[in-house]
């Protein structure tokens, strides 16, 4: 039976890719923040976004080798949008962590969807994202799925 006293602390400073706080940390400073976040016990850990640069795909790598040293510990996430590239380089960059899950971000349902639409890439049909169930799928091959709206106030 699962404990309904209990609370789950996501941390999400290390994967706002470009926005707070992630944005000032250098990838040793990344490192020792997500150990201290694991020795605390937060439950999750969200790593960052793959697919946002070079360096951010660089960082959740740098942390999925530290994450699959532990032998308990919070599981990592890694984001993405509903595209099949984006899902590849989280499985990428997450290797081998034992406890990792990808989180999906879907767009807002609004006008501000239609901008990022055309700032993104296109699916395989020329769709600027890709069918949500495939999506799913194609990640929980790997690992634990996570699905959200993004936050329509960014």
């Amino acid at each position: 039976m699962k404990d309904r006293t209990r609370v789950l602390l996501v941390a999400t400073s290390l994967g706002d890719s470009g926005f707070g706080v992630a944005a000032a940390l250098s990838a040793n400073e990344k490192l020792e923040l997500a150990a201290q976040l694991a020795r605390l016990g937060v439950d999750g850990i969200v790593a960052g976004f793959p697919m946002g640069s070079p360096g951010d795909f660089a960082a959740v790598q740098a942390l999925a080798g530290l994450a699959a040293r532990w032998e308990e510990g919070p599981v990592l996430m890694a984001l993405a949008r509903p595209l099949a590239a984006d899902v590849d380089a989280c499985v990428r960059a997450l290797g081998p962590v034992r406890r990792a899950r990808i989180a999906i971000v879907c767009p807002p349902p609004s006008n501000q969807a239609v901008d990022q639409v055309e700032a993104s890439p296109r699916g395989d049909d020329g769709d600027p994202w890709d069918p949500l169930p495939a999506i799913i799928v194609r990640a929980r091959s790997r690992f634990e799925v996570q699905v959200s709206v993004q936050d329509v106030l960014r």
